[in-house]
């Protein structure tokens, strides 16, 4: 009994040495005899004992942090800066036979891009254009982390700090500029009012002048007397009419009984 259980202990280490499961988030680089043979995975992976070896690479995207680093601007204000870098493994093979550490290796090489930009930039640009900054940290460690098989996927800074003087500075240079914005605004609020006042007396100033200059103008001011003239002409002349109207027909009937004045007048 005792042989065979060494036997059997011997069988499982063995067996235990040459099975691998592989989740499938993750690549197992097998090496045989010191060369490499592949990537495998995932799932279930046999490995000849004492013979293959095996290292896991993860597949999900990862991210580092980058401490505070102090970088000199064009203008030669020094600001500190910490951001993220978030990459992720293409080549499991070349990730592993490219680079040792590539986090690391990929840190340092962001820490060195990152002075390189902010030195070719002014402090206001700095302050002002992170998208930028952004955007050319994650071209170039893009184009470096490539040839080990990784890509960078997104850079994002998480702050920009200016020296104290320098922010005391910007605080004193923004609350200036509110003061000017409400002064401008105030007075232009005060002109404008000044000149709906000015435009709302000078339309009621014309209605008043035009009410008096019609009461006193000559054909307007005649324009009564004119019409009681004329009403007095045609009264009269209605009068003149009808007496002569009346005339006329005395005349008509003496003439049509003769002597019949003449009679009359004795009686």
């Amino acid at each position: 009994m005792g042989p065979f259980l060494i036997v059997l202990i011997i069988a499982l280490v063995v067996l235990a040495m040459s099975v691998r499961i592989v989740p499938e988030y993750r690549r197992l680089v097998v090496f045989r005899l010191g060369r490499c043979v592949g990537a495998r995975g995932p799932g279930i992976i046999f490995l000849i004992p004492f013979l293959d070896r095996g290292v896991s690479v993860d597949l999900r995207e990862v991210y580092f942090d980058v401490p505070p680093q102090t970088c000199i601007t064009a203008d030669n204000a020094s600001v500190s800066i910490d951001f993220l870098v978030y990459d992720k493994v293409i080549d499991p093979e070349r990730s592993v036979l490219e680079v040792e550490n590539f986090t690391g290796a990929a840190r340092g090489l962001a820490i060195t891009t990152l002075r390189a930009v902010v030195g070719a930039m002014a402090l206001d640009d700095v302050l002002s254009k992170r998208d930028e900054i952004n955007r050319i940290l994650h071209e170039k460690l893009d184009d470096v982390t490539d040839r080990w098989g990784i890509r960078v996927m997104a850079v994002e800074i998480r702050e920009v700090v200016p020296p104290r003087d320098i922010a005391e500075a910007m605080t004193r240079q923004m609350a200036a500029e509110r003061t000017r914005r409400a002064t401008v605004t105030e007075a232009e609020g005060k002109r404008e009012a000044a000149v709906t006042i000015a435009e709302g007396d000078k339309k009621s100033g014309d209605s008043q002048g035009g009410r008096i200059a019609a009461s006193h103008h000559p054909a307007i001011g005649r324009r009564p007397a004119s019409r009681d003239f004329a009403r007095g002409r045609l009264r009269v002349g209605a009068q003149r009419d009808l007496q002569g109207g009346a005339g006329r027909r005395q005349q008509d009937i003496d003439a049509a009984i003769p002597g019949g004045a003449q009679g009359a007048r004795p009686g």
